[in-house]
């Protein structure tokens, strides 16, 4: 499908970025499409050129959902990446029979079997921080209170 009213929503200088995030705005049901520069001489400039500047293009009726969208990529994309820490052993106590068990370090964040009933267990905790859903179109439209 073809945009109907487009406007310009986002330029970078990385057609990899540019192409990653149309497959991101597509996952939530938002229509994009990248364009690139062309030169004054009439040619593509081209994604390996330094001069190169994709632009990424949406229905303006997108325009305020996608703003809320890009502005949560590119705090994502700035913070800092940090190694995994090692953790120790983790021990847990059931919530159906009460006993404890220990878990690999590695586990954290994964729902285990308990040994001795064989229920769910939650080991250690998962870092779901900052990964919650991503708005809906009518909470990104709406005016914050």
């Amino acid at each position: 499908m073809a945009l109907t009213d487009p406007v310009i929503v986002y330029s970078t200088t990385d057609m990899v970025e540019a192409q990653f995030i149309v497959e991101l705005l597509a996952a939530v049901g938002i229509e994009s499409k990248v364009s690139e520069e062309v030169s004054q001489l009439g040619f593509n400039v081209g994604a390996g050129s330094e001069s190169s500047s994709p632009k990424l293009w949406v229905n303006q009726a997108d325009v305020e959902r996608v703003q809320v969208l890009l502005q949560e990529y590119e705090r994502r994309m700035s913070e800092p990446t940090t190694p995994p820490v090692a953790l120790g052993p983790i021990i847990v106590t059931c919530p159906d029979c009460g006993k404890t068990s220990t878990f690999p370090g590695e586990m954290n964040g994964t729902v285990q079997n308990c040994p001795a009933c064989g229920s769910f267990v939650d080991v250690g905790e998962a870092n779901l921080e900052g990964w919650e859903e991503m708005p809906s179109e009518d909470e990104a439209s709406s005016p914050e209170e």
